[in-house]
């Protein structure tokens, strides 16, 4: 992360009014920086990427992480591989909402769990968190880059070509309850 760092997250909620403010001056001035970069990247993204990378995820809960290859058979048998990264999360403002997420042609992705200063508290080190802030780069090879900052510090970094995304509505709390319970089953079978 570039511009909406760990350290300045914490800084920003400090008990330390002159830090916090501070703080908050810096992150004024990132968010211009950033919004410059961010606009030169946004031509180059579809309209569906355009609309999630403009509103964000803050606070939002990753539900499932799940990566792989997806497999597509043309004519005569011919086999295409395409590896990809799918997220699922849930937003608290959002209820009965599943928001999942697909990266695909990945080049690269690495999570990071170890922080030395978790932004809020001294949470199991092994989890995520709830999703703090996040960046979209280019690599020096054009890739896209998307970088998530979690609020145990913890980081999610994935090097790709293309995203999606896509709101799963359910109809009623029973529903939700059902589909969400049925992905858990999924994940621990």
């Amino acid at each position: 992360m570039k511009y909406f760092t760990a350290q300045l997250w914490a800084e920003a909620n400090s008990r330390n009014r002159s830090v916090r403010k501070k703080a908050d001056q810096q992150w004024n001035r990132n968010l211009k920086s950033y919004g410059k970069q961010f606009d030169k990247i946004m031509p180059k993204l579809t309209r569906n990427a355009q609309r999630f990378f403009s509103k964000g995820m803050h606070d939002s809960e990753l539900f499932s992480l799940t990566m792989g290859d997806h497999l597509s058979f043309l004519k005569d048998w011919i086999k295409v591989r395409t590896n990809f990264i799918e997220m699922k999360l849930l937003h608290p403002k959002f209820p009965r909402k599943l928001f999942t997420l697909q990266y695909s042609d990945i080049l690269n992705y690495k999570i990071e769990y170890s922080s030395d200063s978790p932004i809020y508290d001294e949470r199991d080190k092994q989890i995520l968190g709830d999703w703090g802030y996040d960046e979209l780069s280019l690599t020096k090879d054009k890739w896209l880059k998307h970088e998530i900052l979690f609020d145990t510090g913890a980081t999610i970094t994935i090097e790709f070509k293309k995203f999606s995304y896509k709101v799963k509505r359910f109809k009623s709390k029973k529903d939700e309850l059902k589909i969400l319970r049925h992905l858990t089953k999924e994940q621990n079978a």
